[in-house]
């Protein structure tokens, strides 16, 4: 409790004045311990590991792809560029991008020409997987969404 211990007192310069922004509401803090237990109860780490194993291995067989202009990974965020003519966050490709995903039932949020793979660590390894599928370019939206659009 050194925080706690650090505003309490009856000195009001040592006061925490800001403590109504964070107390009182009930579903929150509920949220909060259930979030704790989690991590404290389950394997999280052990998730986290995994899934940016898995987008590493992706993104290796993903930049060989020549409709691929770049990859990055930030743990379990995995962005994917795709080569586009406008090439940047404005591109039209987003919008399609995302009715492509919708229509498969993988919920991603392209922003412009770029895919973000940001999934929840709780996600199982056929979800995961499936997010790969409909992505990877022999079976997913690469190839199909090219060729629906006329794009060589």
């Amino acid at each position: 409790a050194p925080i706690f211990d650090a505003h309490y007192s009856s000195d009001r310069e040592k006061m925490f004045f800001h403590s109504s922004s964070f107390t009182a509401n009930a579903i929150a803090c509920a949220a909060a311990n259930a979030n704790l237990r989690i991590w404290r109860e389950e394997p999280v780490m052990e998730r986290i590991e995994t899934i940016a194993k898995r987008h590493r291995a992706f993104a290796t067989r993903m930049e060989r792809k020549t409709n691929i202009l770049a990859t990055r990974q930030c743990g379990t965020i995995l962005a994917l560029e795709i080569d586009d003519a406008s090439g940047d966050y404005m591109s039209a490709l987003g919008p399609q991008l995302l009715a492509f995903f919708r229509e498969r039932d993988v919920l991603l949020r392209p922003l412009g020409n770029m895919v973000y793979i940001m999934p929840p660590y709780c996600i199982g390894e056929q979800e995961l997987t499936k997010i790969y599928d409909v992505i990877r370019c022999e079976h997913g939206f690469l190839v199909v969404f090219y060729n629906k659009n006329g794009i060589p």
